[in-house]
């Protein structure tokens, strides 16, 4: 009897932890689901209706103005694009020279490969603002102040990137590689041939993060970019959510009829992509953060 009363105290304490757990979780999506949708609302309403204090579940007049003014008067369209093109760039950049660093230290014949991780380590520790001013520096005498690429150039290698891939690297069987180079094959062709398509949770890690990282870039866009035409989005919001508060503080009318949407549209404008994105690459982004971190 007392044995099974302790099984049934056990199973309790576990179904509360549960309980509680999924309450958690529950309340923490829902709120983070609330904030999005709130923003879609305001975005999609007139301002007259933003400025009444009420809880909203549905906007009560649609009006797409603010998407139209943030698009083609605010300058976010060029924004848009000029981001698109830095986080492909940036992304493919990043991927392909992060892959290639982690294949190299997994080779036996790679003798500093440990001093080597060793400095990789200590770059991740260095925090950026420590080289902002060697960057820019560097970036202007290679002729990359007010240039898009400067964006793309920036990050192009990271520590944990070149870590994780090692370390996905490594769960591969040896077995598969002596394999393709018993058949013929160079370096580079077992390692697009065998060790990309098997690295797939891997790739996709490092894909989103870069792609997250570039698409939100807005620190090194205000240290490399100050010519308007080629800022990228984060700069263009700046200066959208600026122009809105000056209008506002000086009484123009602009802020009557957009404020509160124009800035919503231009917060989903810029989440949207990512968003989209994610849901396709979770499952592989899950994989490969777990076995990038267990596997030494």
């Amino acid at each position: 009897m007392g044995a099974r009363h302790r099984t049934a105290m056990r199973f309790s304490r576990l179904s509360l932890f549960h309980v509680i757990n999924a309450a958690f979780f529950a309340l923490y999506c829902f709120t983070i689901f609330w904030v999005v949708w709130q923003t879609i609302i305001t975005s999609v309403s007139p301002e007259l209706d933003n400025n009444t204090v009420a809880i909203r579940f549905w906007p009560r007049h649609i009006a797409f103005g603010a998407y139209q003014q943030i698009w083609s008067h605010a300058g976010l369209g060029p924004a848009f694009f000029n981001n698109v093109y830095i986080t492909i760039a940036g992304t493919v950049t990043h991927v392909v020279l992060c892959a290639l660093a982690g294949y190299a230290l997994i080779k036996p014949i790679f003798r500093l490969k440990q001093t080597i991780l060793t400095i990789i380590v200590f770059t991740m520790i260095i925090p950026g603002q420590l080289v902002m001013i060697p960057s820019f520096m560097l970036y202007r005498d290679l002729g990359l102040i007010n240039n898009l690429n400067a964006l793309v150039v920036s990050g192009m290698v990271s520590g944990f990137s070149i870590i994780l891939m090692r370390n996905y690297f490594l769960s591969i069987p040896p077995s598969l590689s002596e394999s393709a180079r018993i058949d013929g094959a160079s370096e580079l062709g077992i390692l697009f041939r065998v060790y990309v398509p098997i690295s797939a949770p891997g790739f996709a890690t490092i894909i989103m993060l870069q792609m997250i990282a570039k698409w939100n870039t807005f620190y090194e866009a205000v240290l490399y970019i100050q010519s308007a035409p080629i800022q990228p989005l984060q700069t263009a919001l700046y200066n959208i959510l600026n122009s809105i508060t000056t209008m506002a503080q000086t009484g123009t009318n602009f802020v009557n009829i957009y404020g509160q949407n124009v800035v919503s549209a231009a917060i989903i404008v810029a989440m949207l992509p990512l968003m989209v994105a994610y849901p396709f690459i979770q499952r592989y982004l899950v994989k490969g953060m777990l076995v990038g971190a267990v596997k030494g």
